[in-house]
Formats: C-alpha cells, structure tokens, sequence
C-alpha cells in the first residue's frame, strides 16, 4: 500500500471516532456522472498517449501494437464485470407512483 491510502485511512478512522455525519456532505450521484468521468478519462487518456507518442517514449498509435492485443481477452474482462452490475444505483430507475390527476 501506498503512502496516500495509508493516510485516507487514517483520516477516515479519525473521523469515524470524532462521529463526523458523512450524510453532510453534498456528495449525490446522478446518471450524467458516470458519462462525464467516462469521457474525462478518455480524453485525458488520448493526450496522455500523444505525449507519450510526441515525446518518443512509446507509439500507441502505432498498428504494430494491436498484434499483442487478444479481442477475446477483452471481451473475458468485460464478461467478467456482469456479477457486478447489481451494485450500481438503482434509484434513478424506480417510477414515482404519485397520481398527478387531482
């Protein structure tokens, strides 16, 4: 473990002994969150590879790397995350059952 995690740990503990109300904090994820962290991180990943690229450490843009990419490797990770898909949040899914003819 790392030094940063050692520390997050720490700073969690502390305040779960101080009996700090995590509920405080504005912290509410929606839907869009999950398309913009998505598309940050693709686009910081395409200029983290041109850098890559321009500074002459490493082409990823290169042909000669898909040779080493297997796609049933690929779809194995992905088919390997479906177990998982119950732990997202439903709660934007549910119907509001209110009877909005009064």
């Amino acid at each position: 473990m790392n030094l940063q995690v050692i520390l997050l740990v720490l700073v969690i503990i502390y305040l779960w002994i101080r009996h700090f109300d995590f509920k405080q904090l504005p912290i509410r994820l929606k839907w869009s969150v999950h398309f913009w962290v998505s598309f940050i991180f693709a686009i910081m990943d395409f200029f983290a590879d041109m850098v890559s690229t321009l500074s002459g450490q490493y082409n990823y843009f290169s042909p000669q790397v898909l040779d080493f990419i297997s796609p049933m490797d690929v779809l194995n990770k992905f088919l390997a995350l479906l177990p998982n898909l119950w732990l997202l949040p439903t709660d934007c899914l549910t119907v509001s059952t209110r009877n909005f003819s009064s």
